[in-house]
């Protein structure tokens, strides 16, 4: 047998096995009632997001930027902004 008729009847059990598979799938389509939506790949019934279904608690920023890190850089550091271009970064209590 040569490699020729050995690929041929592989490619041709796979087409073979690839339409019966597509037939099946549309006779089985008049059969199948419609899915259930399952969002996050659960049905509904099952699974309930909480962060879905609760509001976000609410939490006050309070920003800290005084003082300095461990290296000595000041926590703030301020950038102008021209025409949409930055004009430099620079610390506001030394400028």
């Amino acid at each position: 047998m040569s490699y020729e008729t050995r690929v041929d009847e592989m490619i041709g059990k796979h087409v073979a096995h690839f339409q019966d598979e597509m037939t099946m799938a549309k006779l089985m389509e008049h059969y199948v009632p419609k899915t259930v939506p399952m969002p996050y790949g659960y049905p509904l019934a099952v699974y309930r997001p909480l962060h879905v279904c609760r509001s976000p608690q609410v939490k006050e920023f309070v920003a800290r930027t005084g003082g300095k890190l461990s290296n000595g850089v000041p926590k703030v550091v301020c950038m102008e902004i021209v025409n949409q271009n930055i004009l430099g970064v620079y610390n506001p209590e030394s400028a």
